[in-house]
């Protein structure tokens, strides 16, 4: 495990195949496309050590696999009677199958100005050029995510550090400034309460996280919160499913809207428990975990493990649930629905 900075991380894998041979990978965590995943390998029961057996997935970018998610199969500390696992060094030269150009640049030296390895197959820019050849690697990979998930905008494309403050905008303008004034806001899953803030720093709308992890702010975010003296979101350490209004003593009449933003494994109760207590929802899917739930199932009958195909099985738990895409780079497409009329109600 190679950690390059806070927004960059490579490992080695030893891929084992059919045929018993084992295949050396090397696999990307791009933290900046996926800011979850920081937090999950670095603390935590899903911390991931050398030694793991582990079940990745995302896709391939370049030369390397890109890390969207992961499972733990194996932990290394439930075989390993006490022993540290002895990791094994990779070969002085590149023994990937996958061709490598040699214009391709070194991820290494573009990100860090240097590079450690022996014999490195990739090519390394002069100093003088280094600013440069960052500067276009970056803009380069970012088109290539836009290209993914983004549909043409009449307004920028802005990064995805200004998600959260996207998804607000949309949120008030969508349900409306005074629906949401009438009752509170549950962020599911807000992690460490960028939405949450966002709505009710910044907009005044009153705003519970739900989050079975500690509430954390930002440097910037605790600065704003002394300089205008405001009131944080009501926190919540509990998971959300059908049992959370019970036991938080959270009234659903007073829900006016569940929002979930890049939720990871709580989206699918998201959208089933607000189903079943009548609550208009929305969320933005980020993370499969297909292999989590083996037991999903399209009206097709093929099992969603992509996320194209799991945001159409959410998607066919009711009709109700409508779709749009939010002017930010990453997974930015939008399940919601919205509040039932009193004729709704009364039928």
């Amino acid at each position: 495990m190679r950690k390059v900075s806070k927004k960059l991380m490579f490992i080695d894998i030893e891929v084992t195949g059919e045929t018993n041979e084992n295949t050396r990978e090397s696999l990307i965590f791009k933290f900046w496309e996926v800011p979850e995943l920081y937090d999950l390998i670095n603390r935590g029961s899903d911390k991931l050590h050398v030694g793991d057996i582990v079940t990745f997935f995302g896709a391939w970018d370049d030369t390397a696999f890109s890390v969207s998610q992961y499972t733990i199969m194996v932990p290394w500390s439930s075989v390993s009677e006490g022993l540290a696992f002895t990791p094994v060094p990779p070969a002085t030269v590149s023994t990937t199958k996958r061709k490598v150009s040699a214009e391709a640049l070194c991820k290494f030296f573009v990100n860090t100005g240097r590079c450690d390895a022996v014999n490195c197959a990739y090519k390394h820019t002069d100093s003088s050029d280094l600013k440069q050849a960052r500067a276009e690697f970056v803009r380069e990979r970012k088109d290539r995510r836009l290209l993914v998930h983004e549909e043409n905008f009449d307004s920028p494309i802005e990064s995805a550090s200004k998600r959260a403050e996207v998804l607000s905008n949309w949120i008030v303008e969508t349900y409306g400034a005074e629906y949401l004034a009438g009752g509170t806001v549950l962020d599911v899953a807000g992690g460490r309460g960028d939405l949450a803030f966002e709505l009710a720093i910044k907009k005044e709308i009153n705003c519970v996280v739900v989050d079975p992890r500690p509430a954390k702010l930002k440097r910037w975010q605790a600065k704003l919160v002394k300089k205008k003296e405001v009131k944080l979101p009501e926190h919540h350490q509990l998971y959300f499913d059908q049992q959370f209004f019970s036991s938080s003593k959270v009234d659903p009449a007073s829900i006016r809207l569940v929002v979930g933003l890049h939720p990871d494994e709580a989206t699918e109760s998201i959208v089933d428990t607000a189903l079943s207590a009548g609550l208009p929802c929305c969320v933005v899917p980020c993370c499969v975990f297909s292999a989590l739930s083996p037991q999903r199932r399209l009206k097709n009958g093929c099992a969603p493990i992509n996320y194209e195909d799991f945001c159409s099985y959410l998607c066919e738990k009711s009709e109700r649930i409508m779709t749009c895409h939010l002017p930010f780079a990453g997974k930015n497409k939008v399940l919601f629905t919205r509040p039932r009329s009193s004729a709704d109600s009364s039928a």
